[in-house]
């Protein structure tokens, strides 16, 4: 990328590409957007993108546009899936719906299996689709975790059936399944969405722990280099189409190690639910939602801590509670003990989810700093004139208790009824002009905390 005189000058594509093309052989360019915009507000700009991708770029599923969802699991208890069953696959579904928490999706994840993705037959004796089942029952959808691409040992069924089909590379024992071969691609597609069909899964969790690029480099003559890769690519993409078409109403998860999938190709098939590894901790999710939220709007990751500040650091359009790294009290939800907070927190997110779908604005300077300093931003729903404002106050004394941000794209003709979920009783309405000019002040006398207000234009 270059800046010129009134001009920007753009270079882009795939890293290494010195082939010849033999007869049949077709190969595809990185997909490109470009947005022009030629005002002074970039922040416009950024939403106007954010509208995009979900009109034009985000999966539709089912034809049906993504909604926020939380999903439960019991990863970390379970060791991942490793000591999950049927059974207690059951009894958690069961305890969140005693506490009168509502699902939108059951989560399982690495360890259901046996080679060649097939249910652990102790375990599941009859498969995952009484699991499905109990979920379809109850209006949850079921989401199942898979790893189709990495090829972990030569004693896999893969390996041994095909090895032709298995690309090695000298820095690994591990070898990446060649997607670039149509046969093997075929084979996959088939394999995978015929257990996702007999499952009864509805969403297709892809993990990809991994690096490929030497598999691909490896594996290319001198007068090839990088067809390897396209080729790989392309099955990739055609690998995730076929189970889209084979399975209707599925929708993927793009995992790969926590949100290594994030290009636009990936993301027109499937989102990540699980943006990063690094996960719950409040100052790194704060920062991920700042940043990520102005190009890439639908994301999720581990939720559902007891403690007010950590949750609403971990608020997401979508959220999953038990995750693997998740080691907070209440972690293993069929514990009997007191889930109030948990609960309040939950219906909290309820209640604001389907804003974080709307525009969003940072309100506050970007900040790294894991003490004294205060981060905040808004989501905006313009069809029905609400949103809410998030604000926190990291650990350390020496920061103000009180800052006031100026809200954005606010009716200024319109009133605003402005509530504080902590103080409900305390709401106020207010003129628009006066939130966009003047902006409304927040106050958190102790650190760390987290304000969260919501406000609907009123008549």
């Amino acid at each position: 990328m270059r800046a010129g005189d009134n001009t920007l000058m753009l270079r882009a594509g795939q890293q290494l590409t010195h082939f010849v093309l033999r007869p049949g052989e077709e190969v595809r360019s990185p997909l490109t957007v470009l947005l022009f915009w030629d005002q002074t507000d970039w922040i416009e700009a950024q939403n106007i993108w954010r509208r995009w991708m979900f009109a034009h770029n985000f999966p539709q599923p089912g034809g049906k546009p993504l909604q926020p969802m939380l999903t439960g699991q019991m990863g970390f208890c379970m060791d991942w899936m490793y000591r999950a069953t049927e059974q207690n696959q059951k009894e958690g579904i069961d305890r969140y719906q005693q506490l009168g928490i509502k699902l939108d999706g059951w989560w399982m994840d690495t360890g259901w299996y046996t080679d060649n993705w097939l249910p652990h037959p102790e375990r599941f004796p009859n498969g995952i689709q009484p699991v499905s089942d109990y979920c379809h029952e109850r209006g949850i959808k079921t989401i199942l975790w898979f790893e189709a691409e990495r090829v972990s040992t030569k004693d896999s069924w893969v390996y041994k059936t095909h090895p032709e089909w298995c690309l090695s590379a000298t820095t690994t024992d591990q070898m990446l399944y060649n997607l670039g071969d149509p046969q093997a691609c075929q084979w996959l597609t088939d394999h995978i969405a015929a257990i996702l069909q007999k499952q009864g899964v509805d969403i297709y969790r892809s993990d990809f722990n991994m690096d490929p690029l030497d598999h691909w480099r490896q594996n290319e003559a001198m007068d090839r280099q990088g067809m390897v890769e396209n080729q790989w690519v392309q099955g990739y993409l055609a690998f995730w189409d076929g189970l889209i078409t084979k399975v209707p109403g599925l929708l993927i998860d793009a995992c790969a190690s926590g949100g290594r999938r994030n290009d636009l190709e990936s993301m027109r098939r499937g989102v990540p639910f699980w943006k990063c590894d690094y996960a719950i901790e409040p100052v790194g999710m704060q920062c991920q939602t700042y940043g990520l939220a102005m190009w890439i709007p639908y994301y999720g990751n581990s939720g559902g801590q007891m403690d007010p500040y950590v949750f609403r650091s971990n608020m997401f359009p979508a959220v999953t509670k038990g995750a693997w790294e998740d080691r907070s009290p209440g972690h293993d939800i069929r514990q009997d003990q007191d889930y109030s907070q948990l609960l309040k927190m939950f219906d909290q997110w309820r209640q604001i989810a389907p804003d974080f779908l709307g525009d969003y604005y940072p309100l506050t300077d970007f900040s790294l700093s894991t003490e004294n300093v205060w981060i905040g931003w808004q989501f905006h729903t313009p069809q029905s004139g609400q949103g809410f404002v998030q604000a926190f106050r990291r650990p350390g004394e020496q920061s103000a208790d009180t800052i006031t941000v100026k809200l954005r794209g606010l009716d200024p003709q319109m009133s605003y009824r402005v509530t504080d979920v902590d103080n409900p009783q305390a709401a106020v309405t207010v003129s628009g002009a006066e939130l966009l000019q003047k902006g409304m002040a927040v106050k958190l006398e102790k650190t760390p905390a987290a304000a969260l207000i919501r406000y609907k234009a009123v008549k």
